[in-house]
This record gives C-alpha cells, structure tokens and sequence, in this order.
C-alpha cells in the first residue's frame, strides 16, 4: 500500500501558539549572534540566533549544526515542522531533527523589526 505525501500547510507568524510545530516561509531580518559551543562530550556545536518574520508579526530563531547556512540577512527561508517554545516570556522558534529548513524564492515582507 503506497501513501501520498500531503502537501504542507504553511502558517503565518500571527498564528503561531508556543508548545505546537509549523511550517513557516519567512524572511531572516537580524543575525544577532553564531556561536560555536562544545558538549560536555567535546562535540562542537554552531548554534545561531536570529530574528525572522512575516508581514504580520516576528520571533526569534535557533537554528543549530546544517542549519546555521541559512542564517543570512534578508535571506528567505522555509521552515517545515518548526517548533514554537516561550523562551523568558518571548516566543522562540527551534528547529530540531525533525524540523527542516530551505531556502525559499524571493519573498517579500516588510521589515518587523522596531527600530527601537
């Protein structure tokens, strides 16, 4: 018996609740900081944190290991099976080995970052 893949069903950041999974097309607005940290085991690992967003709304994202490529500015990217967590009361994004992250074609949102 054969099964079909669905197609996803991309949300936008308006609707996102924490502790539930998306598939999210945003746009990567700020890098704020890639990292290289070692485990307790002596495994390095690149983390980066970064702000993306969509015309209605913004969080912050980790992105760790392969996915650290993706964090450019102004770069789109999609985000499939992305994790939604409460981080000190802010929303952050993770994508962990379930998740998968793509560049996308050109996509067009305005900037959700105060300048503030």
């Amino acid at each position: 018996m054969a099964y079909q893949l669905r197609k996803p069903i991309f949300n936008k950041m308006k609707d996102v609740e924490p502790l539930k999974r998306y598939n999210l097309i945003v746009k990567v607005f700020k890098v704020e900081s890639v990292t290289k940290i070692k485990r307790i085991d002596a495994d390095p690992i690149d983390m980066a944190i970064c702000i993306v967003g969509d015309e209605t709304g913004c969080a912050k994202i980790l992105l760790k290991n392969a996915h650290v490529q993706f964090a450019k500015v102004n770069e789109s990217i999609i985000l499939r099976n992305v994790q939604a967590r409460m981080i000190k009361e802010r929303l952050r994004l993770e994508v962990d080995i379930w998740g998968k992250v793509e560049v996308s074609e050109v996509y067009r949102a305005e900037s959700c970052v105060d300048s503030s």
